[in-house]
């Protein structure tokens, strides 16, 4: 059984604010939410040039696609009803408010989501940090793109983590005084 999960990432920067004109929106503070994916996927480099990097080849995950030329999200971003998990099915939710300022370790409480995992093992294809809520953009969108090392971070002590700490399992074995 989990007793405690923390997934933490380094926010690094905000790499874009909003141009138009010679009117510029500074960064802002902003909220981020934790969704559980739905779908297996396989790692990427981006989409659109000169801004994410090269195109995805084949089978590779995208804005667009779960797996490049092979199956695409049913909502771009991965905000689909069958691209992620209710947010309603866990007890956690995953909503950080944090402000703008780089630098800075933010966590989340991923206790249930582990415990979901560890229970359905087939099951766990990671989480997705974006800026709305239940895979709506109900809650707002704030320009901009928020820099978290990834796991090939050439600085390890920034690379994201996840902590969890199993409670021991108990088996009770009752012993008879009287044969």
């Amino acid at each position: 059984m989990v007793e405690e999960a923390w997934v933490r990432l380094y926010f690094d920067y905000q790499r874009r604010g909003l141009t138009s004109g010679s009117v510029t929106i500074q960064p802002v503070d902003h909220y981020t939410w934790g969704h559980v994916v739905n779908k297996a996927w396989n790692e990427g480099e981006g989409v659109g040039a000169n801004i994410d990097g090269r195109d995805a080849f084949p089978g590779e995950v995208s804005w667009i696609s779960v797996r490049a030329a092979y199956e695409d999200w049913a909502t771009s971003g991965a905000r689909g009803v069958t691209d992620i998990l209710p947010p309603s099915q866990f007890e956690t939710r995953l909503h950080i408010q944090y402000d703008r300022t780089p630098d800075t370790w933010i966590q989340y409480n991923v206790k249930d989501i582990v415990q979901y995992w560890v229970n359905n093992p087939g099951r766990n294809f990671g989480l997705k940090i974006s800026q709305d809520d239940q895979g709506t953009l109900t809650s707002g969108y704030h320009f901009g793109a928020y820099v978290f090392p990834t796991s090939e971070y050439a600085n390890r002590l920034l690379r994201p983590t996840l902590s969890v700490k199993f409670l021991p399992s108990l088996h009770v074995r009752r012993w008879s005084l009287y044969r």
